[in-house]
């Protein structure tokens, strides 16, 4: 695959591994789409999305060694983005289970038999497992992704949370508590990750008169937004974006730019960032 289509998987990994089929008709790629389909670099989930092949092949992976699929394979599974879609689908088998799969991010721990279903974790036992498993901004992610798809609610996760061994219970509970399905994607869920780390008080996509930044701390009066090349591809979008910055700025709003790169491959540079921010909002507040 060369050129656009070349682009397009490289947008599909970008957001989290699965895209709604008409917002990438939106830019301009349902052939690029309907190619990458028929090639099998691409699969359809549900007819209305559209994925990297891991998100369908693992199960198969999983029910081989008699595990269970689990943690970002699973997200991918039932259709959720992820920040770093998995090289290896990762599954969770018996404690004693012991054969050795180098095809396989195996972890050893006994399941209860109400966590899976059909070879996967429920959808409430995948975000459960990741809030375990990941680092907070990964983890952020997929419970961001799964509040957004409607299969699971708030008030679930948290009785699940109460069965989890203490040493894990606090990690969980402050993922499924800083979780917003507002979030449109890993990247803007990934950023918030590192706003909420630094002291920052953010909330997504909060209405500033009639605009909605991608994040904002009210009170400090900073925003940040998630600036990404490829969903900026339509003129009217870029220029719409580049009239909301100043607009923001100049009525008194500290507005931080990030960029993909830097949210999922620099974390302590746009801590860094971040922080500076947080300490410059607090300086004209004390002024």
């Amino acid at each position: 695959m060369t050129g656009p289509d070349l682009d397009l998987l490289e947008l599909v990994r970008r957001s989290g591994g699965v895209v709604p089929r008409r917002q990438l008709g939106a830019l301009g790629l349902r052939g690029a789409t309907e190619r990458a389909v028929a090639s099998g670099e691409l699969v359809v989930l549900g007819r209305r999305w559209v994925a990297l092949p891991a998100a369908r092949s693992a199960v198969n992976e999983a029910r081989a060694v008699r595990g269970v699929l689990a943690g970002p394979s699973a997200a991918l599974h039932h259709g959720w983005a992820v920040a770093h879609p998995p090289e290896r689908p990762v599954v969770i088998v018996p404690r004693n289970h012991g054969h050795k799969r180098p095809h396989l991010d195996v972890r050893r721990r006994d399941l209860p038999p109400e966590a899976s279903r059909g070879g996967v974790l429920t959808p409430v036992a995948t975000v459960v497992d990741c809030a375990r498993t990941l680092e907070f901004g990964e983890a952020l992610a997929v419970a961001d992704s799964a509040l957004r798809s409607g299969r699971v609610h708030r008030d679930e996760l948290r009785a699940a949370a109460a069965r989890v061994p203490a040493r894990f219970r606090a990690g969980v509970l402050r993922v499924i508590e800083h979780a917003d399905g507002a979030a449109a994607n890993p990247f803007e869920s990934v950023a918030r990750a590192r706003a909420i780390e630094v002291g920052l008080d953010v909330v997504a996509q909060h209405w500033i008169d009639a605009r909605r930044p991608d994040m904002t701390d009210v009170l400090r009066r900073v925003v940040v937004e998630c600036d990404s090349w490829e969903w900026h591809a339509v003129p009217e979008q870029f220029r719409a974006d580049v009239r909301r910055y100043t607009a923001l700025t100049v009525a008194g709003w500290i507005v931080v730019r990030l960029v993909w790169e830097d949210v999922m491959f620099k974390p302590d540079d746009v801590r860094a960032v971040l922080r500076q921010a947080k300490a410059l909002a607090e300086t004209r507040a004390a002024a």
